[in-house]
Order: structure tokens, then sequence, then C-alpha cells
């Protein structure tokens, strides 16, 4: 099983746009993160979004890049930004149908489940940038020894997107 942690991109303020929704630049970052994708040959059997309108919007151009349809996102309240990653975790084994699985979220949850997913410890830290994207990969859910498999920050992305 893999799964695929990507923060959101960069968003709108609250004084242009109360829901935050992506910003240009934002959309930009998450197309060529989702072109990379595609050309690494990556697929996903489950996408899960946040509610947030820019988590939701993430998923939805990964979707629509990776050829999942975009009425399939499995919009969930267990991920967000002050989530506990247990209950995170819980909520991905229990609603998971395949083994590729992309979560669009926020800080600080997707750092603490990679950190929950790595080690039992909690003095783990992984830095997760908006747009880029980390492959951990475990035999189930939910663990304390999966393996990280690649962390791609933005800018590598943009490189790989061509």
């Amino acid at each position: 099983m893999r799964i695929y942690l990507m923060q959101h991109g960069v968003c709108l303020p609250k004084e242009v746009d109360p829901e935050q929704g992506l910003s240009p630049v934002g959309r930009e970052e998450v197309e060529t993160t989702a072109r990379a994708v595609a050309r690494m040959g990556i697929g996903f059997t489950d996408i899960f979004a946040s509610p947030k309108k820019r988590a939701l919007q993430t998923a939805r151009l990964m979707a629509l890049v990776a050829g999942y349809p975009e009425e399939d996102v499995l919009v969930h309240e267990d991920i967000t930004a002050r989530t506990e990653p247990e209950r995170t975790l819980r909520r991905l084994q229990e609603l998971a149908t395949g083994s590729s699985l992309l979560v669009c979220g926020h800080l600080p949850n997707l750092n603490l489940v990679a950190c929950r997913l790595l080690t039992p410890g909690p003095d783990f830290k992984i830095a997760i940038k908006n747009a880029g994207l980390i492959c951990l990969s475990m035999d189930r859910l939910p663990t304390n020894s999966a393996s990280l498999e690649w962390q791609l920050r933005p800018e590598q992305l943009l490189e790989l997107a061509g």
C-alpha cells in the first residue's frame, strides 16, 4: 500500500476569498504536480480531501490529470488541519478501497500523519510544502513502520512536469 500526502496549493487571502480557494499560483503549482505525477506513471485507487475549498480544489485537479473520476473524490471532516492523526488514519483505514491513496489536506495534520506512519515517537518531523508530495509505503494501516519512498518539493515537481 502507498499513501501520497499532499498539502493544498497556495491559497487566496481571506480578504479576497473568505473560503480561501487556490490562488492562481497555487492552481499552477498543483497542475504542475499533477503533470509530474502523470509523467511518473502514478495512479490512485482512492483520493481523499479535506472539506476546505483549497484542499478539495487540489484533490480535483489531481484527479482530473490522473484520470480519476472527480466525483469520486471522498471529502471527509477527519482530514482537516487540527484533526488528530490517529483519527485521520482510522478513517483512511475504514474508507480506502485500494492500495494507492492520495490525501490532500493541511498542516499540521499531514505532517503528524506522516510521523505516525513512520515512527512510534512524536519527535520526528517532515516538511511538506504547498503542492509538494511525499510517498509512504506500508503493508497496512495504521502502522508506525512505514517506509518513506520519496519526497518531492514543488520545484522538483516542476522539473519532472517538463
